[in-house]
C-alpha cells in the first residue's frame, strides 16, 4: 500500500536531510588541524634507494589490482543491469525465487549479484592478498585461514543487503516521495549503529583481542592517558600475527564500545616508547571527536546516495528500463549506481582521513614530546608495510588515507623545530609539493 507523506512531514525529512549534510561539512572545517605544509623530505635520503626499488616493485603490481578491482565493482553489476544477458538472468532469478514476491526477488538478486562481483574479483584479492604476501614473507597464515577471512569479511555484507533489500524497497513503495531523505537518514543512523556494536560483533570475527599485559609498556601507555586525561579502560592486543608481519593499531566503537586495538606484531618489534606515540596519537582521534565525524560524514554520504538512487531511478523508469523503483530489474542499476559513488568519493574519503590522521600525529607529538620516538615508530610501520614514504600523486589522492611516512617524519622535525628539539630526521633535501 502506498501513503502519501504530507508536506510537513516531507519538508521535515528534506530539512533535516539538508542539516545533516551542513553538520558533516562543518564538522570536517572546523576541526583540529596540524600544521600546513612543512618541508617536505627527500624520501631516499630518509630510506635508501634499494628501500624505494623494493617498496616500488612491491607496490606497483598491487597499485593496478586496486584498480581492477575497482572497475569489476562498477562493471559487473552495469553489465548485469544493462545487457540483454544481464536482463535476462535478473528476470529467471526473479521468476525463480519470487513471481509474486517482488521484494524477495529483489533481494535474491542483490546478493546473487554482491556474490558475482566479490567472485570475479576474487583472483585479483587472492594474488595480492596470498600469492604476493607470502612471496615478500608478510603472510603467516595458509590458504584455509585466508579463505575463511575473506568470507569473514565478505558474508556480513551478503547477509546484510539480503536482510536490508527488502526492508529498502518496503520502504519505497509504501513512501514514494519521502524516502530519498528517509533512507538517506537511516543510513546514517545504520553507521552509527555498526560503528557502535562492531567491536561486540564483528571484530571479534577478526581479531582476539585480549588486555594489554603489566610491563613497561603498560607503564609507558598509562603514562601517556594519564597526561591526555581520556577515560579508557580497553587497551587490548590483537592476534594479528596469526596471519600477517604487518604491525598497526586501531581505535574503534563509540561510547561504551570505544577501544584502542594494538597488534601484536607492533609489541613485537616496537620499543615501548613508540608504542606509546602510537596509543597517543589513537587517544588524538578519540580526543578530536573522529569516529563520531567519520559517522557524520558517512549519513552525509548516505544522503547523497539516496536522492541520486532516486534521480536515477525516476529516469531508468521514464525511460522504460524499469516498471519503477522496486522492480527486480532495478537492482543491478542501484548496485552500479552506489559503487560508482563510492569509487568517485575515494579521494574525497582518502582527502578527510589525510587531515584527521596529520592531526592526530601533531596531537601525539604534543602529548608524548618525543619526536625521536615518533620518527622511529613512522619508520618501523613504513617498513613493515613496505609503505612507500613518497608515492606518485595519483594514489596519495585516489587512497592513502594517512599521509605518506616522508610527510609523517617531515611533521616530527617541524615539531621538534617549533620546540627546541633535536631534529629525529636529516632533511638534507627538500622535494616538490605535491600535485
Amino acid at each position: 500500500m502506498t501513503v502519501r507523506a504530507g508536506r510537513p512531514l516531507l519538508f521535515g525529512l528534506h530539512a533535516a536531510a539538508i542539516v545533516v549534510l551542513v553538520a558533516a561539512v562543518v564538522a570536517q572545517v572546523d576541526r583540529p588541524l596540524a600544521p600546513a605544509s612543512p618541508p617536505r623530505l627527500d624520501a631516499e635520503a630518509l630510506f635508501g634507494a634499494d628501500y624505494l626499488a623494493r617498496v616500488r616493485a612491491y607496490r606497483a603490481p598491487r597499485s593496478l589490482v586496486r584498480l581492477a578491482v575497482l572497475l569489476v565493482g562498477v562493471a559487473v553489476p552495469a553489465w548485469w543491469g544493462l545487457s540483454a544477458p544481464g536482463r535476462r538472468l535478473t528476470a529467471r532469478l526473479a521468476a525463480r525465487w519470487g513471481a509474486h514476491r517482488p521484494l524477495r526477488a529483489a533481494a535474491v538478486v542483490a546478493v546473487t549479484l554482491l556474490v558475482a562481483i566479490d567472485l570475479v574479483a576474487l583472483p585479483l584479492v587472492f594474488w595480492a592478498g596470498f600469492v604476493q604476501e607470502g612471496q615478500y614473507g608478510f603472510r603467516t597464515q595458509g590458504l584455509g585461514g585466508w579463505l575463511r577471512d575473506w568470507l569473514v569479511v565478505r558474508a556480513p555484507v551478503w547477509l546484510g543487503v539480503a536482510v536490508a533489500t527488502p526492508v529498502v524497497l518496503a520502504v519505497v513503495r509504501r513512501l514514494p516521495r519521502a524516502w530519498p531523505p528517509l533512507l538517506g537518514l537511516s543510513a546514517g543512523v545504520a553507521t552509527a549503529g555498526l560503528t557502535l556494536v562492531a567491536p561486540l560483533v564483528l571484530e571479534p570475527l577478526w581479531l582476539t583481542a585480549t588486555p594489554l599485559p603489566p610491563g613497561q609498556v603498560r607503564q609507558e601507555v598509562e603514562l601517556v592517558v594519564a597526561r591526555a586525561q581520556v577515560p579508557v579502560d580497553r587497551i587490548l592486543v590483537g592476534d594479528a600475527s596469526r596471519r600477517s608481519t604487518k604491525a598497526n593499531a586501531y581505535v574503534s566503537g563509540l561510547g561504551g564500545t570505544r577501544r584502542v586495538v594494538l597488534f601484536d606484531t607492533l609489541l613485537a618489534r616496537a620499543a615501548p616508547e613508540e608504542i606509546a606515540v602510537v596509543v597517543a596519537h589513537e587517544l588524538a582521534h578519540d580526543v578530536h571527536g573522529d569516529i563520531a565525524r567519520g559517522v557524520l560524514l558517512g549519513a552525509a554520504g548516505g544522503v547523497v546516495s539516496a536522492y541520486a538512487l532516486a534521480f536515477a531511478l525516476r529516469r531508468a523508469t521514464a525511460g522504460g528500463a524499469v516498471t519503477g523503483a522496486t522492480d527486480p530489474r532495478a537492482v543491478p542499476l542501484a548496485v552500479a549506481l552506489l559503487l560508482l559513488l563510492t569509487t568517485l568519493s575515494l579521494p574525497l574519503q582518502s582527502a578527510v582521513s589525510r587531515r584527521a590522521e596529520a592531526a592526530a600525529d601533531w596531537a601525539a607529538l604534543e602529548l608524548t614530546r618525543d619526536p625521536a620516538a615518533f620518527a622511529g615508530m613512522q619508520r618501523a610501520l613504513a617498513t613493515s608495510h613496505l609503505s612507500d614514504p613518497d608515492p606518485p600523486g595519483w594514489e596519495h589522492w585516489l587512497w592513502f588515507t594517512h599521509p605518506p611516512a616522508a610527510d609523517r617524519l617531515a611533521l616530527a622535525a617541524e615539531w621538534a623545530r617549533r620546540n627546541g628539539h633535536a631534529v629525529p630526521v636529516s632533511p638534507s633535501t627538500t622535494v616538490a609539493p605535491r600535485p
